[in-house]
């Protein structure tokens, strides 16, 4: 099959030049250059999260709400985890999520590239973190269910990683995807497109390129108008790239639906906006009292003691 371009961007959010294209075929949209895997690399471990979040080591407020998130996560997939399941996290960022399962009783364990989060998971968290590429991994089937939440956005060959990650389940193994939805509109025109995003996915794209490396969509827990694309996938034997109609055509709607004032006049945008500032206070004035009342939570615990 003929794979045909188009150019949907000429720059990134901070306006530098970086040409992003979409495929007229599977509608999975990309850097037109992609970063070579050393450049990838080097951007994790020492730039990204400096460059992405504005900090090399999680500030109070970030790890309040990674938190809130690794619990949702934790709520949400709870009825999908047999007990003391082996749960793993491609890159776990502050560690909260692994230590959210894990004080639920599951085998919990991740990994992350990024130097400075990664030594917060393990000395403030407490969490089962190493510092490790995907790519590192040993190939070994030893998880039950593997977490990739808003990462398969960073790499720079999803179909590569995918299926590493298809090996290091076991048989009945599971596999959840979170990303931004680039068939709604989750970022203002100027600000959709970044280094970091190496590709960008409709719902239809991820599905498309999880089940060619031996998954099968077990749910889809978000709707295609969603923000973010949410889905869960099974360990299967089929390995099959089917094309799935309209995902270029939904590529297309996201990216060129609003101009920058008709996005941010959005009820949507606006009532978030709302819920924004009205956590704020909770969220950045008093995120230290709020990480002592955070029940389990485990920054602290030994000092306390002390």
């Amino acid at each position: 099959m003929e794979t045909e371009f188009e150019v949907v961007a000429k720059y990134d959010r901070k306006r530098n030049l970086m040409p992003t294209v979409v495929c007229c075929n599977c509608g999975l949209v990309s850097h037109e250059h992609l970063p070579t895997e050393e450049e990838l690399d080097k951007y994790y471990s020492i730039q990204y999260r400096s460059d992405y979040h504005g900090e090399f080591v999680p500030s109070p407020h970030r790890v309040v709400r990674a938190w809130e998130v690794g619990q949702c996560l934790l709520q949400m997939l709870q009825r999908h985890l047999k007990p003391n399941a082996a749960v793993f996290e491609v890159g776990a960022g502050i560690g909260c999520t692994v230590k959210s399962f894990a004080k639920a009783g599951y085998s919990a364990s991740g990994i992350e590239p990024g130097a400075g989060f990664c030594r917060y998971a393990i000395e403030e968290i407490g969490a089962d973190v190493a510092m490790q590429r995907l790519a590192d991994v040993p190939a070994e089937p030893l998880y039950d269910f593997v977490l990739l939440v808003h990462v398969i956005e960073h790499f720079g060959s999803p179909r590569a990683s995918i299926a590493q990650i298809r090996k290091l389940l076991r048989p009945g193994g599971q596999l959840y995807v979170e990303c931004p939805n680039v068939g709604a509109p989750h970022a203002a025109p100027a600000k959709l497109f970044h280094f970091a995003h190496v590709h960008n996915f409709t719902p239809q794209s991820v599905q498309m390129i999880v089940e060619s490396n031996g998954f099968t969509l077990k749910e889809k827990m978000a709707t295609n108008d969603q923000r973010v694309v949410r889905m869960l996938f099974e360990v299967s034997d089929t390995y099959e790239l089917r094309l799935i109609p309209g995902s270029y055509e939904a590529a297309l709607d996201g990216i060129f639906r609003y101009n920058t004032l008709t996005y941010h006049l959005r009820a949507e945008y606006l009532m978030n906006r709302w819920r924004r500032a009205a956590g704020f206070i909770s969220n950045h004035v008093m995120p230290r009292k709020k990480l002592q009342t955070i029940s389990g939570y485990a920054i602290g615990d030994s000092r306390d003691a002390a």
